[in-house]
This record gives C-alpha cells, sequence and structure tokens, in this order.
C-alpha cells in the first residue's frame, strides 16, 4: 500500500511538473498581409500546422534554457511555404506539390512576458532561404519550421541578456 501511495504521489508530481512546463500562454496573430494570403491561396487549415509546430519550438527552448517566461505575443508577419500547400494544389490542376518549390521562409515578431505582466524583451527574427536549390528536399513548410527554431533561439537569447 505504502509503495502504491508513494508511486501515485510521483506520478502527480510529475503530471504538475509537466503541466507547468507548458504553462507558458503562446498567442499567435498573423499580419493582414498573411492573413490574406492563407485565405485565398495557402489554405486555413494550414495555420494550424504552423501554429503547432511554433508553439512546440518555442516551449522546447523555453524549457531547455530555463527561461522564467509567462507570455508571448507573436505575430507572423511574413511566411512562405517551400511547396505548393494542399489549398494550392487543390485550385491548381497541374500543379505537382512536390517537384514545385520555391524559397520559403518566415519573419516572426515577439514581445515575452515575466509572471507579473512585465515586458521581459521584444525579439524579431527573419529568416528565408537564400536558394532554391534548399527548397528541393523539405517538406511544404520546411524552411518556415527553421525560421520557428531560429525565432526560439532569438528569443531565448533576448531574454537571457535582458
Amino acid at each position: 500500500m505504502r509503495h502504491f501511495l508513494m508511486s501515485l504521489m510521483g506520478a502527480t508530481l510529475i503530471g504538475l511538473a509537466s503541466q507547468s512546463a507548458s504553462a507558458q500562454e503562446i498567442q499567435i496573430r498573423y499580419s493582414d498581409d498573411v492573413l490574406e494570403e492563407f485565405s485565398e491561396t495557402y489554405g486555413d487549415r494550414e495555420k494550424e500546422v504552423l501554429e503547432k509546430a511554433l508553439r512546440e519550438r518555442l516551449i522546447k527552448t523555453i524549457e531547455k534554457d530555463g527561461l522564467n517566461i509567462s507570455r508571448i505575443d507573436l505575430l507572423i508577419e511574413d511566411i512562405s511555404p517551400n511547396h505548393p500547400t494542399f489549398e494550392q494544389v487543390s485550385n491548381t490542376p497541374g500543379l505537382d506539390q512536390f517537384r514545385s518549390v520555391s524559397i520559403g521562409g518566415a519573419k516572426l515578431i515577439g514581445t515575452s512576458y515575466d509572471l507579473n505582466g512585465e515586458i521581459i524583451t521584444e525579439s524579431e527574427s527573419r529568416l528565408f532561404s537564400s536558394s532554391i536549390r534548399d527548397a528541393r528536399h523539405g517538406s511544404t513548410w520546411s524552411d518556415a519550421k527553421r525560421a520557428f527554431t531560429a525565432f526560439s533561439r532569438r528569443l531565448s537569447k533576448d531574454v537571457r541578456a535582458s
């Protein structure tokens, strides 16, 4: 019985620790131009994929670097895929999702806040491929996801420097 209670307490503590580690509030907004691009070209379902990837990268960086951030407000100012999205392929007969490539990437601007709601720092990162050759073998949003990683690192560096 004692062993059971200790296991139960341990599981509860692990659950609480993981809950607080991912308790950071991450608000993601889009510039008007980007919203229009999703609505008219990329398809709104792509935003879910990108938001999930961005949140995962930010939380991973925050936890790995032990940052004390309560909230992050992000603006995706610009974003481009490396390959056509499902929506683009559906709307454009003859468009090849795998052979059609373009220079992708993203520009992000973010503000991080401490537990008191005070601004810790403002961060900005822009990363787009410099060559079409880089885009051939990646996924639809591979350069944008690399930009998310670069932004996460920039944010961490800015927070540690403040």
